[in-house]
């Protein structure tokens, strides 16, 4: 293994760096750090993802109170106005959302990778 501090090549079995001194994580630390790392990411991909899909569920808000506020007694046809002008923004958040599960996914399955990388060198 190599030295978290000054990147020096360790026996395996080293608790300290025989160079620079610093103690060096147990493999549990370093499983709860790439965890924490990973929850990190997911959450602020997340947090994106909201950000993204709260303007366009607002606009499908907004179409929808617009129509209902003309409905009066129209039922079904203003059911249909409602549905057929709120499909685009529908359309668009639903778009956005499976880019941010996509993305996501992604980012936890690279922190997964470079956890399994890290785990095989030890």
């Amino acid at each position: 293994m190599n030295c978290t501090n000054c990147g020096r090549s360790l026996a395996d079995e080293s608790v300290f760096c025989m160079y620079c001194g610093r103690r060096q994580p147990t493999v549990t630390e370093e499983i709860a750090s790439a965890t924490k790392e990973v929850a990190e990411a997911t959450a602020a991909v997340l947090e994106r993802a909201v950000r993204v899909a709260k303007p366009v569920a607002v606009e499908v808000a907004r179409a929808a109170f617009k129509v209902a506020g003309k409905a009066g007694s129209k039922g079904k046809e203003v059911a249909d106005k409602v549905e057929r002008e709120t499909r685009p923004a529908r359309e668009r958040a639903k778009k956005a959302a499976r880019k941010a599960v996509r993305k996501t996914a992604r980012a936890t399955t690279t922190a997964a990778r470079n956890v399994k990388a890290k785990a095989a060198k030890k």
